[in-house]
């Protein structure tokens, strides 16, 4: 299993590498684009990889979730508001009595983490975003209740106790 788990990080980083180098529209260019560098793959395993990252199709090309977020989720833009979350929040896990374990979309959290930190919801004491977590500390049980109730309000993931 490891090794199975090691080639499918190893596809997806090569896929990440050929939409970042050009206008990629369909899933037949990143096989041949795999192909191209000794890597099989079908196009149930291209879709599946594709979703695991967060690809979108933009103008009619795929990017990655770095590019497209940034203007969906720029805490400057003065629609920016909770709602924006619900497309990245995937679960919401209870960590203790201030903590808060989010899971987003892979490559979302450190955006999404900015975004709350902008809405400067009061019962955030401060976040912390790796790739697809995050860490939000509350100041109370209260507070962390009341963050998750948000969060579940704006998202459809329903993991807390």
């Amino acid at each position: 299993m490891p090794q199975n788990q090691e080639v499918h990080q190893q596809r997806r980083q090569l896929i990440s590498e050929i939409i970042r180098a050009g206008n990629i529209a369909t899933q037949a260019e990143l096989v041949d684009g795999l192909r191209k560098r000794g890597f099989t793959a079908t196009q149930s395993s291209i879709s599946r990889d594709l979703s695991y990252l967060g690809v979108a199709k933009v103008a009619g090309s795929y990017v990655l979730p770095a590019t497209y977020l940034s203007a969906d989720l720029d805490p400057k833009h003065p629609a920016a508001n909770a709602a924006d979350l619900s497309r990245w929040v995937r679960t919401v896990h209870a960590a203790g009595p201030y903590l808060l374990v989010v899971r987003t979309a892979v490559g979302a959290a450190s955006q999404v983490a900015v975004l709350l930190d902008a809405l400067r919801w009061p019962e955030i004491v401060g976040t912390v975003a790796g790739d697809d977590t995050i860490f939000i500390a509350t100041e109370s049980k209260v507070a962390q209740s009341r963050v998750a109730r948000r969060l579940f309000d704006t998202s459809e993931s329903q993991d807390l106790p």
